[in-house]
Formats: C-alpha cells, sequence, structure tokens
C-alpha cells in the first residue's frame, strides 16, 4: 500500500477529498486498533482531544485516519516500554479555517539527531540495523510529509535518542456547519429514494454469510431486481461460465475463494467466464482507502461497505447501468413484482415479499412506525428476521472461532470474525462489531495470544446485547 501511494504522490496522482466529517468519529477506530497493538506489548496508549476542535471538518478523513495510524504504528513499534499519548487539537485560522495538528507522542528508542533529517525521505530509516530488527519500508513517513503538503500543513518531529520521540501532524482544513451537514444528508438520501429505476436488471452475489445475502436480496427485490446468491468465489465463477448476468457483487472475504482472487480469474479470457468485462462490485465491512485500492487493482469497478443503505446501493445501480450503456449492452425494462420473479430456493415470490415486509406495510416500519436501522430502506418485518438469525447463528460463530484460536487457524478466525462484524452492524451491535474487528487484525497477525481475551470480550458482549436483540426479535 505504501507502495502504490509512494507511486501515486510521484505521479501526482494522489487524490484528496473534501468532505464533511467529524473528527472525533474519523480518528476514534484507528485509536482502538492501535490500542490492541499497545496492549500486546503492555504499553499504554492515551488520547487527549481539545475542546476547542470543531465537530465538523472539510477535508479527507480517509487520509487523516492513514496519517494517524502510520505515526502511532512508528510509535508502538519503537517503543518496549512505557506509554504512547495522541493530541488533537487546533488553532483558530479566521474566518472559517482552522490548523489542525495531530501530535503523537512516545517513550521509545528515539531517533539520533544524524538520522532526523533523511527520515522523510522516500526509502529511508534511521540506520541499516532499523529495516533487519523492526521492518518496514522506509515509505511511511515520506508518505505523511506529503499528506501535510497537500493539506497546506506539515510535519514536525521532535526526538531525543533513548527518550522518545514526537511527531506534528499539520493540516490547513476548513470548518463544517452540523445543521447543513446532517440536512444535506437527509435530502440525497430522500432523492434517492423517490428515484425509480426504469431498468431491471439482473445480479449475482458472492457471499458467504446468511444475513448479508439476506439484507441485499431484499434490498434488491424492493428495488425490482433479480439475485442469485453463491457461497464463494470459486462458485460464483461457474455461475458466469454458465449464464450472463449484469453485475456481481463480491465480498472480498469468504472461504474456499475470496473475491479479490475471483475478480482477477474472471477478468482472464481464458477463464471461461461468458463475460470478462462484467461490472464487479467489492462488498465489504472493511472500508479503508487500502482495501478500496486493493479491489480496484483485482480488477473490480466498484466499492460498497456493510452495512449497506439503500441510497447507495442505489447510486451503484445508476453507475452499472450506465456501464452497460457504454457498452451497448440492452437491458430489460423494469416490470411488475410478478413479472418474471425469480423463485427463491425454498420461499415463494409471495413468501419472500412478506419477510421483506412488503405485503400490508404502511411505511418504513411496517406498522406505520418509521423503525431506526442500520440499513435505512428495509422494514420492521425484515429487521426482526435478521436479528432472530443473528440471535441463531452467534453460537455457532463463536464455536467457530473458538476451534480456530485452539488450532491457531489464523483464516478461519479472521473469516468469521470479519463476517459477525458485518452483521452485529446491521442490528446496530456496534460494539460487538469493533471488538471483531480488533480480533480480525488480530487474526490477520497472527496474534493469537492476544485473540484469546478479544475473543472473550466478544463473547462477553454477544451475551450482554441478547437480552435487547431477543426483545426485539419477538417485538
Amino acid at each position: 500500500d505504501d507502495l502504490l501511494d509512494a507511486a501515486k504522490i510521484e505521479a501526482g496522482k494522489l487524490s484528496m477529498e473534501a468532505i464533511p466529517f467529524q473528527p472525533a468519529r474519523t480518528m476514534s477506530p484507528v485509536l482502538e486498533v492501535m490500542r490492541v497493538r499497545a496492549q500486546a506489548k503492555d504499553l499504554a496508549l492515551t488520547c487527549e482531544l481539545s475542546p476547542l476542535l470543531p465537530r465538523v471538518l472539510l477535508g479527507d478523513p480517509t487520509r487523516l485516519r492513514q496519517v494517524l495510524a502510520n505515526l502511532l504504528s512508528n510509535a508502538i513499534k519503537f517503543t518496549s516500554r512505557g506509554s504512547v499519548h495522541v493530541t488533537i487539537d487546533c488553532d483558530p485560522v479566521p474566518p472559517e479555517w482552522v490548523m489542525l495538528h495531530l501530535r503523537v507522542s512516545d517513550t521509545g528508542v528515539g531517533i539520533p539527531r544524524e538520522a532526523q533529517q533523511k527520515l522523510f525521505s522516500r526509502f529511508e530509516q534511521a540506520d541499516t540495523t532499523t529495516t533487519r530488527r523492526y521492518g518496514g519500508t522506509g515509505l511511511g513517513l515520506s508518505i505523511v510529509k506529503s499528506i501535510a503538503e497537500m493539506m497546506g500543513g506539515s510535519v514536525v518531529m521532535e526526538s531525543e535518542e533513548g527518550k522518545g520521540s514526537t511527531f506534528t501532524f499539520s493540516a490547513l482544513l476548513a470548518v463544517g456547519n452540523v445543521e447543513s451537514h446532517t440536512e444535506t444528508e437527509k435530502a440525497v438520501e430522500a432523492s434517492l429514494a423517490e428515484l425509480p429505476c426504469e431498468h431491471r436488471l439482473s445480479f449475482l452475489y458472492a457471499e458467504d454469510n446468511e444475513t448479508n445475502q439476506f439484507i441485499l436480496q431484499s434490498l434488491l427485490m424492493l428495488l425490482g431486481h433479480d439475485l442469485e446468491l453463491v457461497p464463494d468465489g470459486a462458485k460464483a465463477l461457474e455461475k458466469l461460465r454458465e449464464k450472463r448476468y449484469d453485475a456481481v457483487f463480491m465480498d472480498n472475504r469468504m472461504p474456499v475463494m475470496d473475491g479479490l482472487t475471483a475478480a482477477r480469474l474472471l477478468r482472464d479470457p481464458s477463464s471461461g467466464v461468458l463475460d470478462p468485462q462484467v461490472y464487479v462490485v467489492a462488498l465489504t465491512a472493511n472500508s479503508t482507502e487500502a482495501d478500496r485500492d486493493r479491489s480496484l487493482e483485482a480488477g473490480m469497478n466498484d466499492y460498497l461497505t456493510k452495512p449497506v443503505h439503500e441510497g447507495e446501493l442505489r447510486r451503484a445501480i445508476s453507475r452499472i447501468i450506465a456501464y452497460q450503456r457504454r457498452r451497448g449492452i440492452e437491458m430489460r425494462p423494469q416490470g411488475g413484482v410478478d413479472d418474471g420473479m425469480q423463485e427463491v430456493p425454498g420461499l415463494s415470490a409471495a413468501e419472500l415479499l412478506a419477510m421483506a415486509g412488503v405485503e400490508g406495510d404502511e411505511g418504513p416500519g411496517g406498522d406505520g412506525t418509521d423503525q431506526a436501522s442500520a440499513t435505512p430502506g428495509l422494514s420492521a418485518s425484515t429487521l426482526r428476521s435478521i436479528t432472530q438469525q443473528y440471535i441463531e447463528d452467534a453460537p455457532r460463530r463463536l464455536r467457530v472461532m473458538r476451534e480456530a484460536l485452539a488450532t491457531a487457524d489464523r483464516e478461519t478466525l479472521a473469516i468469521t470474525a470479519h463476517s459477525l462484524k458485518s452483521v452485529s452492524r446491521y442490528v446496530n451491535a456496534h460494539g460487538i462489531a469493533d471488538l471483531c474487528a480488533k480480533l480480525e487484525a488480530l487474526a490477520d497477525a497472527g496474534q493469537f495470544e492476544a485473540a484469546g481475551p478479544m475473543l472473550l470480550l466478544v463473547e462477553q458482549g454477544i451475551a450482554g446485547e441478547l437480552p435487547r436483540l431477543t426483545a426485539e426479535a419477538a417485538e
């Protein structure tokens, strides 16, 4: 990822967004993930947010997360005892700007004075032993410096050998308006919800998680489209060799064959798929810029994060239709619900419609009420079905993770934690989702000693949520 960013910077193609974001909410996931790494080394990780920090800023939240993650990763890597402290504050720049400061201090090994100047150069580290002992590319600080300069700021380092280091990243950002930001988001979603689709598309969805399958199936059915389901990338390739689809939704992380591998293979003209240029949408619970880049480099056309929102799904469908038109592909016109609707194995079309809350619903809540949901657009009856399935599936997933931990099966542990993370968000169990994200990261890193206590926290979290979920499923 660092090499790709360095290449983009060299070519002048590293893009910066200017979108509203909340600084505290943007930085929180990075701090939580890094806290797990710090705890694994018995380091204290603390954070201090200035009360003067605006609630909403305009800028690139993904790049700011990247900067904080890079600085924290270095601080934890080069600190064997003591602590790492993060300060996020700002200085006002009238009339409507601030100079944001991300400051990361550690009690680590420090940096010799003669090595400090070259640290911000590409492929440079303090000395030759650094790479041998700690690893790394020597690109991280160079990228941080480039991002700071693109945001009108700078990076300053203070360090003394043997006494730790402090890195301060600064960026000039505009202050956003909380009310207008919220109203704009609502207006966009409302306009999308009223926009009909003139075409009826056929989709293939590769996903091993039944709840995620049901969510997308319900949303697409309500929008008047058809969907076929397969449990992994290998099965998706088999289907694509038999039939043409308007687009494929592909989970990146699945057993047997993951979505990234499947996407690379189907783009090969010798793969045997009927349409090697089929539009592919990555659908994943991972939401970093690096994940997006990996998906696009594997040959995917688009990228959506879970939980899927109806507005985002509608926008993706609009892009699919535009793509098919450019290719000269003829698409079916939108018809009635019963016009050729594909039967789902084990359920009739009428039964599936009833599960999705279409029949007899008076509003978004199915009973005239607007039930809050992690996935706007689904009815109350659909959400109850999802919650009930979550209650039934959670014990099985926990057993799988316990067995994977006992046998040091890194891949199974990571995949199952990833799956439980995404479905937890659908039932508004965000604390469990956050714990699963940490467990997934630990599994990927092979840190099984730290994964054990984290899995215990996941189990305790599910036990704590079960009374609420059971009550919601019974309503």
